[in-house]
């Protein structure tokens, strides 16, 4: 492949509403450079019964105006972009938090000028629920 892609988060494991920079690190073994052309933010929830749908916000690494990010050969450039996961809540998303934790996937679509779509390595994103005094979870 000439074109690889994965996740680093930081930190991994979060308290609910805490902002998490995703470093999107992309690869190319090619000789000559590529570029970026779009990058898609995919995050799922580890939570049963979810299917797919996920309390998370992100900031989309922006590519406004045909500007691209240029991979040089047998080089690699890493994007950034923060999620912001609103996870675990109580019943109805209230509080308390009827779970101490929540897992979620994050990942990213990475659109290159050579025509590959490449589906980066996801990164698990642990979610704390806060501390609410005299309550079941982190009591």
């Amino acid at each position: 492949m000439a074109i690889t892609a994965s996740i680093a988060l930081s930190p991994a494991s979060a308290t609910r509403n805490l902002n998490v920079n995703v470093a999107l690190t992309v690869s190319n073994s090619l000789a000559g450079p590529v570029q970026i052309l779009a990058i898609t933010p995919q995050m799922t929830s580890g939570v049963a019964g979810a299917g797919g749908n996920v309390a998370l916000n992100y900031s989309a690494p922006i590519l406004p105006g045909g500007q691209t990010y240029t991979v040089p050969g047998s080089g690699s450039v890493v994007v950034n972009f923060n999620v912001n996961a609103f996870g675990p809540a109580g019943p109805n998303g209230g509080f308390p938090a009827t779970q101490a934790s929540e897992t979620y996937s994050i990942g990213a679509v990475v659109f290159t000028s050579d025509g590959a779509v490449t589906i980066a390595t996801p990164a698990t994103l642990t979610v704390n629920a806060p501390a609410y005094p005299g309550t079941s979870v982190n009591a």
